[in-house]
């Protein structure tokens, strides 16, 4: 640490806060002249007209979740939420109020569930290196954090945009033809049997395990080799075949990219006898659109663990163009999924970034 760092306990670098009245959750609004600020995940969980509760002290202040450990940094005027939204001051003499909400952000303070956290707030002590270099320290970091707001935002608009074309393009237009999938794709599914499970052998891929366009190893069971050959007598998954999730989360569809061997269980797979005939991505999009999600929420049923029959899926309504047009079309697509995902790893790489950095000004690393 550098010597011109000081070691200040947490009632040092803060002062008592008012003390400001608290809006029960059941009294926000979706709107309104106040925004509300409670210990959630949310930047603003709702709306209120009533002057009376705005926060009278000096801002900007800190919020601390008592119960979930949310740390916010608030410069303009809020009104208080219920209870566990601590509101925490600086001792402006000692700490920039910037600087102390990326030191309770660094804080790393153990999770004890739902109970109380400010007591352990209250013993930390933290080192306090001069305020020029305070400042120093937050132009750093609010840089950084302001890359992951527009990177943020970009991917918010790219959503977006994906939705909305999702709607547009697999509308049916003049030329297309209006076919059932069973009449284009061989479409099976996977075991309904509950095979022994071990510690190791082969991944038996469910519902669960369809994410983001992928085919998610991470948390899968594995059953032995002969259950598996007897399943794909049933259900054998090649490259280019598509898996749907029939029962819990439905949906997901998933063009298999991989040569590893697994199994399916409760999954939809639908494959492609007659390539000449319909474009695998094309039809991965088409599975994603409100036309085919519209028929799946109609055909559905269950109570709390949803299902789509084999013989619902068989006999969706699929809207086919020309194979150049569906190339077409997928490529498209292709190119805002790949764009999304470029996005969502430049999300991932600045947040390593930021908790580095973060780590790094704190222990007195970062700047001199």
């Amino acid at each position: 640490m550098n010597i011109n760092w000081l070691l200040k306990t947490f009632n040092e670098v803060t002062v008592k806060s008012i003390n400001s009245p608290k809006l029960a959750k059941n009294k926000f609004l979706d709107t309104g002249s106040y925004p509300v600020i409670d210990q959630s995940q949310e930047d603003i969980s709702g709306y209120t007209n009533d002057e009376k509760l705005v926060y009278s002290g000096k801002l900007p202040v800190v919020i601390f979740g008592d119960h979930t450990l949310i740390v916010k940094y608030i410069d303009f005027p809020f009104v208080r939420g219920a209870d566990g939204t601590k509101i925490i001051t600086a001792n402006s003499e000692i700490v920039i109020p910037k600087f102390l909400y990326y030191l309770l952000l660094n804080s790393r303070i153990e999770s004890h569930g739902y109970s109380r956290h400010f007591r352990f707030v209250k013993e930390l002590s933290f080192k306090i290196p001069p305020l020029k270099l305070q400042k120093k320290i937050v132009e750093r970091l609010d840089a950084i954090r302001k890359l992951q707001e527009l990177n943020d935002k970009e991917i918010e608009k790219v959503k977006l945009l994906f939705s909305t074309r999702l709607s547009s393009e697999f509308s049916k237009k003049k030329g297309w033809k209006e076919v059932i999938l069973s009449d284009i794709c061989d479409v099976r599914d996977g075991t309904h049997d509950s095979p022994k499970y071990h510690n190791e052998g082969i991944p038996l891929i469910t519902s669960k395990n369809l994410k983001d366009d992928d085919l998610d190893f991470a948390n899968v069971n594995f059953i032995s080799e002969k259950d598996h050959k007897q399943i794909i007598k049933r259900s054998f998954v090649e490259n280019g075949d598509i898996l749907f999730g029939m029962i819990g989360t439905i949906g997901n569809p998933v063009v298999v990219d991989t040569d590893e061997i697994f199994s399916i269980k409760n999954v939809g797979l639908v494959k492609f006898p007659n390539k000449a005939l319909v474009n695998n991505y094309y039809l991965k999009y088409f599975l994603e659109s409100p036309f085919l999600t519209n028929q799946i929420t109609r055909l559905s049923r269950g109570g709390t663990q949803k299902f789509v029959s084999l013989g619902n899926l068989r006999n969706l309504k699929i809207f086919l163009p020309k194979l150049l047009e569906q190339d077409k079309i997928a490529c498209h697509f292709n190119e805002i999924r790949t764009y999304q995902y470029l996005l969502k790893n430049r999300g991932n790489k600045l947040t390593e970034f930021f908790e580095s950095t973060l780590n790094k000004a704190m222990r007195g690393e970062l700047v001199s």
